[in-house]
């Protein structure tokens, strides 16, 4: 998975309540907003028992995600990130996911609609996400994971720092 995302957050942590510099989250950071997009190079696809198997497939999934990033330290190196996000994804149909209406695999495009935490340690990104993926037209009726979650876990790198946007007065 990489994960780029543009932060906005606010200049200064919250005021402290008093003088107890120990109160508990006191000195933390506020939440701020983050954008960016998020590449998922395989997905955990889950059965039903019946006419739907497991399947671990190198799908990726391509888009955008923005979400709340929450400082999981007072020293605002470590966040833990709440995504949401759409995008794009590339599916296979073949005779196995389509109970046999196919005799040729082939790869469609479909919508993508996920969610995920992202844990960000220093300039390392680990990150869990689910969502679903959606076909068009007639091929969407006979494809057995239309619309059924999948997982997929990944990890990242950081590589552009976050800065500091002002307020506006």
């Amino acid at each position: 998975m990489l994960l780029c995302h543009i932060v906005l957050f606010a200049e200064n942590p919250l005021p402290s309540r008093g003088s107890n510099e120990d109160t508990a989250f006191s000195h933390f950071p506020p939440p701020s907003f983050c954008i960016g997009s998020a590449f998922l190079p395989a997905k955990i696809r889950f059965g039903n028992g019946k006419n739907r198997y497991f399947d671990f497939s190198p799908e990726f999934s391509l888009g955008s995600t923005f979400g709340a990033r929450l400082a999981l330290q007072r020293s605002e190196k470590n966040h833990l990130n709440i995504l949401a996000g759409a995008g794009f994804s590339f599916v296979e149909l073949d005779s196995i996911n389509t109970l046999g209406a196919v005799h040729s695999n082939s790869k469609l495009p479909a919508f993508t609609a996920s969610m995920g935490l992202m844990l960000e340690v220093k300039q390392l990104n680990l990150g869990l996400f689910s969502g679903i993926d959606l076909l068009s037209g007639p091929n969407s009726r006979i494809w057995q994971y239309q619309a059924k979650p999948w997982l997929s876990l990944g990890l990242g790198m950081q590589f552009l720092e976050p800065k500091n946007i002002p307020k506006a007065p």
